[in-house]
């Protein structure tokens, strides 16, 4: 199982349980789909949490912005202000 797989689980969970999940752990989902390179993923969970509201701050949007294209950055960074 990678590490991505586990994180979704564990996603599962929360959100099963009626919690929302930390802008900490979307994070780290998003930084080990990076590190898999799995960016297209990244990318779409992203702009999940940014439509459904889930918490998310600048370490969050850095990480998309370092993994994706140049326009998703500056698509991300647009937000940022």
């Amino acid at each position: 199982m990678k590490q991505s797989d586990l994180c979704f689980s564990v996603l599962a969970l929360i959100l099963k349980r009626g919690l929302q999940p930390a802008s900490h752990t979307m994070s780290v989902m998003l930084r080990g789909l990076c590190n898999e390179g799995k960016i297209d993923e990244a990318m779409k969970l992203f702009w999940k949490i940014v439509r459904i509201g889930y918490p998310y701050d600048e370490y969050t949007c850095n990480i998309v912005i370092s993994g994706g294209t140049i326009q998703e950055a500056i698509e991300v960074n647009g937000m940022k202000h």
